[in-house]
This record gives structure tokens, C-alpha cells and sequence, in this order.
């Protein structure tokens, strides 16, 4: 087994699925040949004043890349606060304040760094999303309409409150 198949099959324990198949044996072989850290990245949607339980499992498996000179970046976007989001809800979670998402951005930063190493290979990335002009209305219609699980696609298309369009 090669150096890169395994460090893949180290960073893929406990992983449901890593796609496509052989990818990050394919992408730690190619940053070996040019020498240099993969760059891992992970959005997070300040929507909360906190992140839960389930972040750290993903804030984990970073913290693995990190611990093998791989370059972690943490992307906090507030484009899902600012808009509201029915992602696995029946209703549409309601759009945050920008004082409200600045908060919730920084502690999602001091929370993240307590399992991330806070070193220089570390990244932090705040998105801020700019709503006004012509566009306006065209991105929030995609945000709401954005529908990640097939039961909540159903639910919402059958009538059931949560999803909002802006005509």
C-alpha cells in the first residue's frame, strides 16, 4: 500500500461515504508530487449562537488533516442567516439580523478553534453576502429554494409551510 492509500484510508475512518471513490488517494498523491498541503475546507452558515454537537465531528476529521500539514480553511457564510433556510425543516428558519450573524460568526470562530489548531496554516474565511439591486430577489428565491433531503422537497410541494418565494 502506498503512503498516499495510507494516509486516505487513516483520514477516511469512520467516513459514511468519500466521493468519487479513490478521489482523496488520487488528490493526496498529486499534492505529494508537487509538494505541497492539501487545502480542506468547510462552510459553516452562521445560523445559530452556537455550533452543535455534529459540527465537532467534522471539526474533527479536519483536525486530522491539520495534524498531517495539510491547510484547514473555515469558511463561516452568512448567506443562509441573512435569507432563512428550510433545510430539513417544515418551516423556514427566519433571517437573522447582521448584528445577530456577526455574533454568531464569532463564536462559531472561538468554538471552531477550540478543536481546530489555531496555527498559520489555519484559515478563516468570513463570507458576507451583499443583498440589494436587481438580484436581490433572485438570490433569495434560490436560497429558499435550495432543498437538500427529497422528503422535505415532497413536504414542501405539497403545500406545507416553509418555503417562500420572492416574485
Amino acid at each position: 500500500m502506498t503512503n498516499a492509500a495510507e494516509r486516505a484510508q487513516d483520514l477516511l475512518r469512520n467516513v459514511h461515504d468519500s466521493l468519487p471513490e479513490g478521489g482523496l488517494e488520487h488528490a493526496l498523491e498529486r499534492a505529494a508530487k508537487e509538494n505541497r498541503p492539501l487545502r480542506v475546507k468547510l462552510g459553516l452558515d452562521p445560523t445559530a449562537p452556537d455550533i452543535h454537537l455534529g459540527h465537532t465531528v467534522v471539526l474533527g476529521k479536519l483536525r486530522e488533516f491539520q495534524d498531517l500539514g495539510h491547510q484547514v480553511v473555515l469558511i463561516v457564510g452568512d448567506y443562509t442567516a441573512r435569507v432563512g433556510d428550510p433545510s430539513g425543516r417544515s418551516a423556514t428558519r427566519p433571517a437573522l439580523s447582521g448584528e445577530e450573524i456577526d455574533a454568531n460568526a464569532e463564536t462559531y470562530q472561538q468554538q471552531a478553534f477550540t478543536v481546530l489548531a489555531a496555527d498559520e496554516a489555519a484559515q478563516l474565511v468570513i463570507e458576507h453576502l451583499l443583498l440589494g439591486g436587481d438580484d436581490a430577489g433572485d438570490l433569495e428565491l434560490d436560497a429558499r429554494g435550495t432543498i437538500n433531503e427529497p422528503d422535505t422537497a415532497l413536504t414542501h410541494l405539497n403545500g406545507l409551510e416553509g418555503l417562500s418565494s420572492l416574485l
